[in-house]
């Protein structure tokens, strides 16, 4: 298994300073994302970078925790409203009747 190097640099500044209280940077954003259902990218950017942390997180390391959180199923993303939701609150939120895109009515068949 490789790791590259973006990787190594996250486990070795989780391992010297896991963040508040010992919590890992993939702890903070989930906490944040639970709290803040249908919260955009840059929001979430900017709570995690508002924890005391040393050193600070850079976007692009929280963009990738974010992505990895993802592909582990924990996170679902909606591109076309820049929302991060859990999965459970994106499951709940659409069997309650969340809205649908344009393209997913086409999909559905209702502009035929």
């Amino acid at each position: 298994m490789k790791i590259t190097k973006r990787q190594l640099k996250r486990i070795i500044r989780e391992a010297i300073a896991p963040g508040p209280e010992g919590f890992s940077l993939q702890d903070i954003a989930l906490g944040i994302i639970k709290d803040n259902p249908g919260m955009g990218g840059m929001d979430i950017v900017a709570a995690v970078q508002f924890q005391p942390m040393d050193p600070p997180v850079e976007r692009n390391e929280i963009f990738a925790v974010l992505d990895e959180l993802q592909e582990m199923g924990q996170v679902f993303f909606d591109v076309e409203e820049d929302e991060w939701w859990t999965t459970e609150d994106w499951k709940r939120y659409n069997e309650e009747g969340g809205v649908w895109s344009d393209e997913k009515d086409f999909e559905a068949g209702f502009y035929r």
